[in-house]
């Protein structure tokens, strides 16, 4: 029990691991991290027993791994490179047979391969796909080569295939996501056109009073492209009817008084009033069109940034709040679109871009 893996919830250790006999041949049946704790491979091992060499020690002339071994980058190579060194020390075939699907956050990548006693690799299953071999360990056969996928590829696999599990176990077929025209978000649907299928993906497009036209362009090309189907919700009249802009323009005149709806502003951090790094706050500048468009910057009481702050908000729990009603219309999941560095941060709002039943590249920076 460590890390994602709660064994000891369910299970109890075995005592003794027998030979089976199959068709006259003898077998060693191990379990997942059974092959994961050879002393001649791992410098750090979790217990004293070597489950694989004990069964071989024993007379098993093939040894199994029946295993549920969830996949990160670069896991494919390690995976190898133990099982061809026990191959080798045990003198015997590994026959390695990996579970593939998603279950929750973890993505199991089958991947099944297949060992001759000297550590050749003999056969190998597709990745984060289903797959059936055959392999008679008998027959002279050609050692191969393992499939070459480069990062982006492996990592693209694995979201379709995790995102398409993790919403058909929770009895979503298709699913809804707001689409901006961001990296994020247009990543996401392409995401989810793959994994369920193009006709079960809808996006929403939410241009508002402060958005730019060419956000809601560039989320049309992205359905386009995807071929996915799409509508347009002006969140304006939402906002409007909720004060949302009104509040926020009133607590940005309490400190520039010729500010007018419409001025460009934007929220910085400046710099530590004590000069030690350690006391920042926050400004808003803003381009004043009653004073010629000229560039003002005032420092931002507590009250004005948390009323500014809490306007921005509730633009992103409008479109939350819109992207679940067409859902539940439709009986559809959610998508989110946040990634990993917002997560890290906690840049994200709660009840808004961090509400979804499924965020397909939180795992992932954008530069991934």
């Amino acid at each position: 029990t460590y890390d994602v893996f709660d064994e000891d919830r369910y299970f109890e250790p075995a005592r003794s691991n027998a030979v089976v006999e199959l068709k006259g041949r003898r077998i060693g049946i191990t379990i997942c991290e059974d092959v994961w704790n050879d002393e001649d491979f791992w410098h750090e091992r979790r217990y004293r027993p070597n489950p694989a060499m004990d069964l071989a020690a024993a007379g098993a002339e093939v040894l199994f791994n029946l295993s549920a071994s969830p996949w990160h980058l670069a896991k494919e190579r390690t995976r190898h490179d133990m099982l061809a060194s026990l191959a080798r020390k045990a003198g015997r075939p590994v026959v390695y047979c990996n579970l593939v699907g998603g279950n929750d956050e973890l993505v199991f990548d089958g991947q099944s391969v297949v060992f001759d006693a000297e550590g050749q690799l003999l056969a190998a299953g597709k990745a984060f796909a289903e797959d059936f071999l055959v392999v008679d360990l008998a027959a002279p056969r050609t050692p191969i080569s393992p499939a070459l996928l480069c990062d982006e590829e492996r990592l693209h696999r694995a979201l379709v295939l995790g995102t398409r599990d993790y919403l058909h176990k929770c009895g979503f077929k298709s699913a809804v996501l707001g689409l901006s025209g961001g990296i994020d978000s247009s990543v996401c649907a392409v995401l989810a056109a793959r994994a369920l299928g193009k006709d079960r993906v809808r996006a929403i497009l939410m241009p508002e009073r402060d958005s730019s036209p060419a956000s809601t362009d560039k989320g049309k090309v992205v359905c386009q492209v995807a071929g996915i189907k799409h509508e347009i919700n002006d969140l304006t009249p939402a906002l409007e009817a909720l004060g949302c802009y009104r509040k926020r323009d009133e607590a940005i005149r309490s400190v520039l008084p010729t500010y007018r709806p419409g001025d460009r502003f934007k929220i910085v951090v400046a710099g530590d009033v004590t000069g030690s790094d350690r006391l920042n706050y926050f400004t808003v500048v803003a381009e004043l069109s009653a004073d010629g468009g000229r560039q003002v910057s005032k420092r931002l009481p507590l009250d004005a940034y948390l009323a500014i702050v809490a306007a921005t908000n509730l633009k992103q729990r409008v479109r939350k709040l819109t992207e679940y009603t067409l859902a539940d219309e439709l009986n559809f999941g959610v998508i989110g679109t946040p990634n990993r560095l917002e997560y890290d941060q906690g840049f994200f709002v709660r009840g808004g871009d961090g509400l979804a039943d499924i965020k397909p590249i939180a795992h992932l920076y954008k530069s991934q």
